[in-house]
């Protein structure tokens, strides 16, 4: 088993064809991937401009100017659409750079979002749902009258 800073954790190096995420990280574990995380916050910090991306036991690198937010102002860009009629809605660390009204006037959090996710969408008025998943985005979509 590999060790991977004070306890041991299961760690599987991906890579992949995805040229825009040629290395992930996996664990087998929320907390492995905690430890993971807090290890490479560290190391990176000489590189400012790369972020780590996270979804539960998943991790990736990559650059800080592209993100769910930056993708969601870019197809807004390409649609010609405005914030102001744009609908985001997530539940994990991965979705909080678009939940944000800078891209967004309705922001929808499931029941089952990750706290954080939570935290920011009360933070910007947003929906908390009380239903898991999709049925979570139909009822904030529902409330807010849409």
């Amino acid at each position: 088993m590999p060790v991977f800073g004070p306890a041991q954790v299961r760690i599987f190096l991906i890579f992949s064809e995805d040229e825009y995420s040629p290395l992930r990280v996996v664990t087998q574990s929320e907390a492995g991937m905690d430890e993971v995380e807090l290890t490479l916050r560290h190391a990176m910090r000489p590189f400012p401009s790369l972020q780590l991306v996270r979804n539960s036991v998943y991790l990736r690198v990559a650059h800080r100017a592209y993100s769910k937010g930056t993708a969601l102002a870019e197809i807004q860009r390409i649609l010609q659409v405005a914030p102001d009629q744009t609908v985001a809605a997530g539940d994990h660390f991965n979705d909080l750079p678009m939940l944000d009204r800078t891209y967004a006037r309705y922001l929808i959090s499931p029941q089952n979002s990750v706290a954080p996710v939570r935290a920011r969408v009360r933070e910007q008025g947003g929906y908390l749902a009380t239903r898991k998943a999709g049925l979570g985005i139909l009822e904030g979509l529902l409330a807010l009258g849409i």
